[in-house]
């Protein structure tokens, strides 16, 4: 369970985050499906606060969550481009989750 002061710190981390990276990007032009911006006001989806995800396992560690539409390699993207590793000494970690949709519920019993 986190302390008081290190939930603070991942708030912070996480505040900071959010009006860095989830700012309003300006249009894009239409990309391909197969395409994947490296930039990230483009990919960023999200953000929150989690555990650190280790191939696929929690190691316990608080941290900053970035999710993304889709995760790109390291190596294929410019240094300018990269998220940080650390926010206010909070690590982060980069979790793939696609576009986010929002569904309208009809209020009708939907058969299955």
């Amino acid at each position: 369970m986190p302390t008081s002061r290190t939930r603070d710190s991942l708030l912070l981390a996480k505040k900071q985050a959010v009006e860095q990276f989830l700012k309003a990007a300006e249009p894009r032009a239409a990309l391909r499906a197969s395409f994947a911006s490296v930039r990230p006001e483009h990919n960023v989806v999200g953000v929150g606060v989690g555990t650190k995800l280790v191939e696929g396992h929690s190691n316990g560690a608080p941290c900053v969550r970035f999710y993304v539409e889709r995760k790109v390699a390291k190596e294929s993207i410019p240094p300018e481009h990269l998220l940080p590793t650390t926010i206010n000494s909070i690590e982060t970690d980069v979790i793939e989750t696609g576009r986010f949709v929002a569904f309208q519920l009809c209020g009708c019993r939907c058969s299955s």
